[in-house]
């Protein structure tokens, strides 16, 4: 089974699948989520029950294609999201105060754009979340307030995540020990969210390809929540009322547009390993997190994944 973004594969023992996935952003989701339940189906009626996701090549993507994921490889009543707080400041509340009083929940700075950690959707209107904060000591040991613990709530994509768990579901599950996660290091964004929510929720064991020999390297690059390219930044807050022309202001707080073509990025939100009982945990990004198996690239693996997918077999 395959997709333009996504195949199945059989390794040929009897007994292991491959699901390469080369992005979490597919152009064409539809195409990409049938190719993932046709594969791993046809998969597990061949009675193969060892599954190495391939995530080499993939940079990251869309959230909620992430969390779809996670929700259809962990199956109903499992949580497909992370806590997740932002950072405040004072543009931060110029911004929370502009989304509340315009009843605007679609941007980041929003309440409504939230639930809360326990999963309960945040009223537009109520900033206890936001306000006063929280104060964290982050890696240069600068503190700041950050708000509480918080994640998107599919505002825009309504049932965030949930398409998972409305896919028909496989004959027989995936279990974690069987599973085994594969990426270069480079693995960031909604890869880095997929491949972590896997590793720490249902402890899958991952393998990192490529490196220094014989030195503990991450699975993952940086870990990701969300991030605004610079025109959805400066749409979200056009939508807020600010005023973002480049002739605004040089004391104001909202970012003016560019006088050139060049664009940026903007992370939001910065996302913990599970344990939100403490909230004192460092965010994944502050966490050094290394993969549980680390093989080196060799001239044949550099050309042909599948030599590759032989050792990591050999890992089960």
């Amino acid at each position: 089974a395959n997709s333009s973004d996504l195949t199945v594969w059989s390794l040929g023992d009897g007994r292991t699948a491959v699901l390469y996935i080369d992005t979490m952003g597919s152009r064409y989701p539809v195409e990409t989520f049938k190719a993932f339940v046709n594969g791993l189906q046809e998969a597990t009626k061949l009675g193969l029950s060892r599954l190495i996701i391939d995530l080499t090549n993939n940079p990251g993507g869309r959230i909620c294609f992430g969390r779809s994921l996670l929700a259809y490889l962990q199956g109903e009543g499992q949580q497909n999201w992370g806590p997740q707080d932002l950072p405040l400041s004072p543009l931060q509340r110029m911004l929370t105060d502009a989304a509340v009083a315009l009843g605007n929940a679609r941007t980041v700075w929003s309440p409504g754009y939230y639930n809360d950690q326990h999963d309960r959707p945040v009223a537009n209107n109520d900033t206890s979340l936001f306000e006063p904060g929280y104060e964290h000591t982050r890696g240069d040991e600068r503190t700041r307030s950050y708000s509480g613990l918080v994640h998107y709530n599919g505002v825009w994509i309504h049932h965030c995540g949930d398409i998972g768990f409305w896919l028909p579901p496989l004959d027989q599950r995936f279990a974690p020990e069987d599973i085994l996660i594969v990426t270069h290091g480079f693995c960031g964004s909604t890869c880095a969210y997929f491949a972590n929510h896997m590793a720490q929720y249902n402890n899958v064991r991952t393998v990192v390809v490529g490196g220094h020999t014989g030195i503990p390297q991450q699975y993952t690059s940086y870990p990701g929540i969300q991030v605004l390219d610079s025109a959805l930044l400066y749409l979200q807050l056009y939508q807020l009322g600010m005023n973002i022309s480049r002739d605004s202001p040089e004391e104001s707080l909202v970012p003016s547009l560019l006088p050139s073509s060049a664009a940026y990025r903007f992370c939001i939100r910065e996302i913990y390993p599970p344990s939100p009982a403490s909230y004192h945990a460092q965010p994944t990004e502050f966490v050094f997190q290394p993969a549980t198996f680390h093989l080196d690239n060799t001239e044949h693996s550099a050309v042909d994944p599948s030599e590759i997918w032989h050792r990591v077999a050999l890992l089960f």
